[in-house]
């Protein structure tokens, strides 16, 4: 036991007791940073997504059994751990309580199948003591849907849930009847029965809204106008109401988060504003209300870090005893909070000074009192605490990766940097433990995506591995990244191979004329968009890099559209969202193409495919592993079998081992 005292503000709270986390026999690293192994970066954490039951009595958690993830829940007062599954060829991609009693989990596909729409192996349900197991339901295939000309390409809407309190009811928005647009249907986990909700909708719905148990708010993509509209459920005659209506390919629109316990709305919008902040909705009127928080820097909600705001629910912590908004959580360089509630406020002080250095981040139990507190830093994968307000109690009680000591961790150190243009480039720089910043070899890590926020402050086992071998590591959030508000993402607009690429490639040279890195030891390395920024950094800067390591990286962006569309008519909304974002795609080919240029390519290259991938298809490594065969240049190049486009924990060791050794021997 570990005994602690901390203050927030002038009130101190006394007798806070720390819990061992339980523990399970590991390897673990050496002494130094330099020995710590590969494995201990990159196999499956021992506990992730831990979250209490509403109740706070019961804690759940994905762990890994046998190189799987799998779901368990862990008794807190015994320091012991259910396994609920035992997987061994698939993985629990995500769970959720849907009461007290059950769980909710979806599992990770690994061999994806291209006629499914979805990402997984359908849902399922489970009680915390392993009874009345069922599925609940199973993913959407193509031949099951009404025929589209978009089914493979318009967005797919299924996977919100939400449990219905006092039962065995849950929501659950699916593709079943359409596959361009998502119905509710309330379905009993126990028996299976389902009732579809949404009889009369509006036409491809990406997202519902509910408030006790019925649809409030549906969120719709045409892909013939190409227009987004929110709209309003009156609950009179199954009417639907629209409200608004925008191209998305303007800064105006909003994107609904959640409701408030009033049934009032929150939403993300720019207003015609360069960032995004958090309003109220006034349905009534069908327009935005009350502006909330917002952010000089950063936006709030949608820009955070993918297509949808589904995530940005999170951001907002809701004091269901109180029946209000508490907090807002911004992800600025480092996590950010806001609090509208001065005890909240008062707590999260407390937390601070008791786990310093760190982002404690509060996730409270329904109305129990109860509050889960996950604490994590750039060095540390993170920890979670049971915290007691009224107890004045703060307990341990699980950690994500034991075998990672932070002491041997390297600082990931928010930095920024001006592009060509002037444009100010957010970034992550990773510089070896107890190196002198000077001369040092360099790999330049851009994100995938793209139009996503690649990086947070936070720990990446990727920069953390490579700073482990000595070297620096940069990971630009190059214009198009969101999150830094709309004049950042627009700058990326149709910059594939062109000022995206000179981001990442101003990125190296900064890194050089500070001295940081060695000028003639400079590598490239990505996954996904990643991938292909490798590949067009090699193709642009022949001179610049010594070595590229691609995995499951783009090479040609119409490869993965012209598998996507499989031959049907393509929407006017999705070529005109192509032409406007990426490229034109007849005129536009021979500049972003990595592969009709590889001629250009003079160092030597890994190159690592998913066979199964669903995402970017092998076709993107073999014609460009056939185009730098012609050239002559060096290539490494493997297909892992039964790999989609996120790799087993096997699989990812295998990868890093052998990028460890390519870079060692390019890099010397």
């Amino acid at each position: 036991m570990k005994r602690r005292d901390f203050v927030a503000g002038s009130a101190a709270l006394g007798g806070v007791t720390f819990l061992s986390p339980i523990a399970f026999a590991q390897k673990s690293g050496g002494g130094d940073q330099a020995k710590v192994p590969i494995e201990d970066f990159f196999r499956n954490p021992q506990f992730d997504q831990v979250t209490l039951s509403p109740d706070g009595q019961s804690l759940a958690a994905i762990i890994s059994i046998n190189g799987r993830r799998n779901l368990a829940v862990i008794d807190m007062a015994k320091n012991d751990v259910f396994g609920l599954t035992n997987f061994k060829e698939s993985d629990v991609n995500e769970y959720q309580w849907q009461n007290n009693e059950r769980l909710l989990f979806r599992l990770q596909d690994l061999t994806p199948d291209p006629n499914y729409l979805t990402q997984g192996d359908g849902l399922f349900a489970i009680n915390k003591n392993a009874s009345s197991f069922r599925e609940v339901f199973k993913p959407t295939k193509q031949g099951d849907a009404a025929k589209s000309s978009v089914s493979l390409v318009y967005r797919f809407v299924g996977g919100q849930i939400t449990p219905l309190p006092g039962g065995d009811e849950i929501l659950i928005v699916s593709n079943e009847r359409s596959a361009d647009s998502g119905d509710l249907y309330r379905v009993n986990t126990v028996t299976g029965r389902k009732q579809l909700v949404t009889v009369e909708r509006p036409s491809y719905v990406r997202r519902y809204l509910t408030v006790d148990g019925k649809p409030r708010v549906a969120v719709t993509d045409d892909p013939d106008t190409g227009l987004e509209a929110i709209w309003s459920f009156s609950g009179e005659k199954n009417a639907w109401i629209k409200l608004e209506e925008w191209d998305p390919l303007t800064n105006a629109g909003v994107e609904p988060i959640a409701f408030d316990f009033d049934g009032s709305l929150f939403v993300s919008a720019r207003a015609g504003q360069d960032k995004a902040a958090l309003y109220r909705y006034d349905l009534a009127a069908g327009k935005l209300g009350e502006r909330l928080v917002g952010h000089k820097d950063y936006d709030i909600g949608y820009g955070n870090g993918s297509f949808l705001a589904t995530s940005a629910a999170s951001d907002l912590i809701m004091d269901a005893k109180k029946k209000k908004l508490a907090g807002i959580v911004i992800q600025a360089e480092k996590p950010d909070f806001i609090w509208l509630d001065e005890q909240w406020a008062r707590w999260h002080a407390t937390l601070n000074n008791a786990l310093p250095d760190r982002v404690n981040r509060m996730t409270p139990a329904g109305d129990s009192g109860r509050i889960l507190v996950r604490s994590s830093s750039d060095r540390d994968p993170g920890r979670w605490y049971l915290f007691e307000p009224e107890k004045r109690t703060l307990q341990e009680l699980v950690a994500s990766r034991t075998w990672i000591k932070p002491q041997q961790m390297a600082e990931r150190k928010p930095v920024r940097y001006a592009a060509r243009d002037a444009l100010s480039i957010p970034a992550y720089l990773t510089l070896p433990t107890g190196a002198t910043a000077k001369g040092l070899p360099t790999v330049i890590l851009p994100h995938g995506g793209p139009f996503v926020r690649g990086d947070f402050w936070s720990f990446d086992a990727w920069s953390h591995f490579l700073a482990s071998r000595g070297y620096a590591v940069l990971q630009p959030e190059f214009r198009g990244s969101r999150g830094y508000g709309w004049k950042h993402y627009r700058a990326g607009w149709r910059e594939y191979g062109r000022a995206m690429q000179n981001d990442i490639t101003d990125g190296a040279r900064w890194l050089i004329q500070q001295g940081i890195a060695d000028p003639k030891r400079v590598a490239i390395m990505g996954h996904s968009y990643g991938g292909y920024a490798v590949m067009m950094g090699l193709v642009l800067e022949p001179d610049l890099y010594r070595c590229g390591l691609n995995s499951a990286g783009v090479t040609d962006p119409i490869y993965s559209f012209e598998q996507r569309i499989g031959g049907r008519p393509v929407p006017a909304s999705v070529m005109k969202m192509f032409n406007a974002v990426v490229a034109d795609l007849e005129k536009d080919r021979d500049v972003f193409s990595a592969v009709r240029q590889a001629e250009r390519i003079k160092v030597p290259v890994l190159m690592a495919y998913g066979a199964e991938d669903p995402t970017v298809r092998r076709i993107d490594g073999d014609r460009m592993k056939a185009a730098l065969d012609r050239s002559k240049v060096p290539v490494e190049f493997v297909i892992y079998p039964d790999q989609g486009h996120w790799w087993d924990e096997a699989t990812r060791i295998d990868y890093f081992k052998r990028a460890e050794a390519f870079l060692a021997k390019h890099l010397a």
